[in-house]
């Protein structure tokens, strides 16, 4: 694929959110998820659901052909 998501998913997330130049804040809103939420995945407090992971391939900007295996 086109986008490399190795885990863990927390410390990918959060380097992807930069390279795409969006606040944790500015990616909850576009996924339609809580801050809190997001801010708890990077730290890797907590897994990220596929429901999470399907509502962020849009604003992460995942290619059609890698979104499957995303989710």
């Amino acid at each position: 694929g086109v986008v490399d998501f190795a885990p863990p998913f927390g410390a990918w997330l959060k380097v992807r959110r930069r390279q795409l130049d969006l606040t944790q804040v500015e990616l909850a809103k576009r996924a339609n998820y809580s801050t809190e939420s997001i801010r708890k995945v990077e730290e890797r407090a907590h897994p990220a659901s596929r429901a999470l992971a399907g509502a962020l391939v849009g604003p992460l900007d995942i290619p059609e052909c890698d979104r499957a295996a995303f989710v």
